[in-house]
């Protein structure tokens, strides 16, 4: 594998005072976003209301359109990564709710100050020659993974049961962090026992609680820069 002609990017720093949220490039930042309408979470029409962010570059002038999520009660929430830099100003979609419809803002993105290669290279795609992975500049990925099958029932805030003698806080930060240390790159896992079943076609508030508590897992393999696979 070789690289494609990069040419680094200039730094770019957006001050605070610039936009409503700062963030960084190809890190997510979440936007929350409350109806005035009372909703019941066992309605499909709830949790299916298509609800959509818009996120415009002052600068280049890219649009990108990001789903929203519901969660729970009146709560929609939008997770947005800025894949250029500068000041992104945004407004929300929602022809049912004007509640939604109404807001407005804009996401500060300065370049990204970390060493996490897929935060520095940008998301993994297949699209320069399309038969082989690299970062989104084009620099070469690698992939190496192995597969998490029963992610979930790993402790995430203690050693619990299944940590051995490992000695470890956490038994499933114990797995992730062996894998940075081994140098892997992609963390594989499937749903095996998750806290959250959509198989009735209703989101329940368990499966609600289920969903937040594997935003907790996610997020992590996510600040330690690996590319998740998630069945």
């Amino acid at each position: 594998y070789t690289d494609l002609n990069i040419t680094p990017e200039p730094t770019v720093t957006i001050e605070p005072d610039q936009a409503d949220i700062m963030a960084e490039k190809w890190v997510a930042v979440e936007i929350e976003l409350k109806s005035s309408k009372e909703y019941s979470t066992t309605e499909r029409d709830t949790y299916a209301l298509p609800v959509n962010g818009v996120f415009k570059n002052r600068t280049t002038g890219t649009e990108l359109k990001i789903p929203a999520f519901f969660d729970g009660d009146n709560i929609w929430r939008i997770r947005f990564a800025g894949t250029e830099t500068g000041i992104w100003d945004y407004t929300v979609e929602c022809d049912s709710d004007e509640s939604l419809s109404s807001y407005k803002g804009s996401v500060g993105v300065s370049s990204y100050s970390g060493d996490l290669d897929v935060y520095k290279h940008g998301f993994v795609t297949a699209r320069y020659g399309k038969k082989y992975f690299t970062y989104d500049d084009g620099t070469a990925f690698f992939y190496l993974g192995d597969t998490h099958w029963t992610m979930f029932k790993e402790e995430f805030d203690s050693a619990g049961d299944h940590a051995g003698d490992t000695g470890a806080a956490s038994h499933f930060k114990y797995i992730v962090d062996k894998r940075v240390e081994q140098g892997y790159t992609v963390y594989q896992s499937e749903p095996i026992e998750a806290p959250f079943d959509l198989s009735a076609g209703k989101i329940s508030r368990r499966s609600l609680n289920g969903f937040a508590e594997a935003d907790k897992y996610f997020q992590y393999l996510a600040e330690k820069g690996l590319t998740h696979a998630n069945a």
